[in-house]
C-alpha cells in the first residue's frame, strides 16, 4: 500500500522537497534553483527527472501526468 507523504526538513521547517509513493513506485518532488521548476524524480532526489514543471505549465498538463504515475 501507499505511504504518506515524506516532507524534508531544514532547521525545523519545510524545505523543498517531498517524497511521495504512487503503486508501490517512490517519486520525489523538489524545486531546482537554477531552472526556476519543480522537479519531478524518480525514486529520490538524485533521480532522472520525469517533468519539469512552472508557470508556463497548465492544470491539465499536470492533472494528466500525475494520472500516469
Amino acid at each position: 500500500s501507499d505511504r504518506e507523504i515524506e516532507v524534508r526538513e531544514y532547521n525545523g521547517s519545510p524545505a523543498n522537497m517531498i517524497w511521495f509513493w504512487v503503486d508501490g513506485n517512490r517519486y520525489a518532488m523538489s524545486y531546482n534553483h537554477s531552472t526556476e521548476q519543480i522537479e519531478l524524480k524518480e525514486r529520490t532526489h538524485k533521480g532522472g527527472v520525469l517533468h519539469s514543471f512552472d508557470n508556463s505549465t497548465t492544470y491539465e498538463e499536470i492533472i494528466e501526468i500525475f494520472n500516469d504515475l
